[in-house]
C-alpha cells in the first residue's frame, strides 16, 4: 500500500513539489500530468540537501511516472531507478520516520507491479534492510509508539515470506506479520490501513491451510478485516483489496457491488482505466459461466 504524502508543515520548496504531483494526478492529458511529475522531481532532487522530505517527495514522483508510463522498456528503467535510490537512501539511513515508510511504501508497489519482471536479488537485499531498519527504529521509539510502523513491518514481513527457504520459514514469517498487525491494532484500532494489513495477511496464510474448512476460515478472515477496515474509512486501498478477494473465490455478485464502491470513490480516471481489467476478467467469466463445459 503506498499512501499519498501529507501535506503538513512543509517549505514553500517542498510545497511547490506537492503542487506539481497534485497537479500531475489532476490532469488528464498524460503528456502535461507527466510534465508536472518530472518537474517535481526535478525540484525535489534540487532540495536533498535542505530537506528532511525530499527523498519521500522524489520517491512519489518517480512512482507516479513509472504508473503512467506503458512503455514497458521504460517502465522496467525508471523501476531499476528507483530501486537504486531506495538503497541511496536506505544506506544514508532516512533523515525521518515518514522517508522510512514511504521507502516501504515504493517497495510494495514494486513488489505488485504487474507489467514487467522484478529483479528478486535486489529486492530481497532491500527487503531485508527494511526489515533491520523497521526493528531498530520500533526498538529506539518502543513498540507502544510505533502503531503506524508495526503495519509497515507486517507489510515487509508478509512480501518477505515468499522469499523464505522452506514453506516452514514461509510460513513462520507470515506468523510474525500477523502478530505485528494484531499488536498494531491493540495499540490502536481505529486505523483503517491496520485492518488493510490484516486483511492481507489473512489472505496470505490462507495459501498455507490444506484444510479446505481451514481456509475458508481464512479467506472469511481476511474479508471481514477488508469490510472493517472499509467502516472505519472507504479508500481506493481497501476497496481493491475487497475487489480482488471476490475476483479471485468466484464471488460475482459481491465483487460487482465492490467495484461499483471503486468506481465511486476513483478520481483518477488513468488509474480507474489500468484496473477495469478487474470488471473485464469477471465479465468474461461470467459469460462463461452460462455454457456447458466439453469434454473431448
Amino acid at each position: 500500500m503506498r499512501e499519498q504524502i501529507t501535506i503538513s508543515n512543509f517549505s514553500a520548496s517542498e510545497l511547490d513539489v506537492v503542487n506539481h504531483l497534485i497537479n500531475g494526478r489532476n490532469e488528464k492529458n498524460i503528456k502535461l500530468s507527466k510534465k508536472h511529475f518530472e518537474n517535481g522531481l526535478a525540484k525535489s532532487k534540487e532540495i536533498f540537501s535542505t530537506s528532511d522530505f525530499a527523498s519521500s517527495l522524489y520517491l512519489e514522483c518517480l512512482t507516479e511516472l513509472v504508473d503512467n508510463e506503458y512503455d514497458i522498456q521504460k517502465r522496467a528503467a525508471l523501476w531499476s531507478q528507483i530501486l537504486k535510490k531506495v538503497l541511496d537512501f536506505l544506506n544514508q539511513y532516512p533523515k525521518n520516520e515518514e522517508n522510512l515508510e514511504h521507502c516501504c511504501d515504493t517497495i510494495i508497489s514494486y513488489i505488485q507491479e504487474p507489467f514487467i519482471n522484478i529483479d528478486f536479488q535486489s529486492l530481497k537485499k532491500i527487503l531485508s534492510i527494511l526489515k533491520g531498519k523497521l526493528d531498530s527504529l520500533i526498538n529506539y521509539k518502543g513498540i507502544e509508539n510505533c502503531s503506524k510502523l508495526l503495519v509497515k513491518k507486517a507489510a515487509i514481513l508478509r512480501n518477505f515470506s515468499s522469499h523464505q527457504a522452506t514453506p516452514e520459514s514461509q510460513k513462520s514469517m507470515l506468523e510474525q506479520a500477523l502478530r505485528c498487525v494484531e499488536k498494531s491494532i491493540l495499540i490502536s484500532g481505529d486505523k483503517w490501513y491496520s485492518y488493510l494489513e490484516l486483511g492481507n495477511c489473512y489472505l496470505k496464510y490462507s495459501n498455507y491451510e490444506k484444510n479446505q474448512k481451514t481456509f475458508n476460515k481464512k479467506i472469511s478472515d481476511a474479508e471481514n478485516a477488508y469490510l472493517k477496515s472499509q467502516d472505519l474509512e472507504y479508500t481506493i486501498h481497501n476497496t481493491l483489496a475487497l475487489c480482488r478477494l471476490y475476483k479471485e473465490t468466484y464471488q460475482t455478485s459481491p465483487f460487482l457491488s465492490a467495484f461499483k464502491t471503486y468506481e465511486k470513490i476513483e478520481d483518477n480516471r488513468r488509474q480507474f482505466l489500468q484496473n477495469s481489467y478487474l470488471l473485464s476478467e469477471t465479465t468474461i467469466r461470467m459469460f462463461y459461466s452460462n455454457f456447458k463445459s466439453t469434454r473431448f
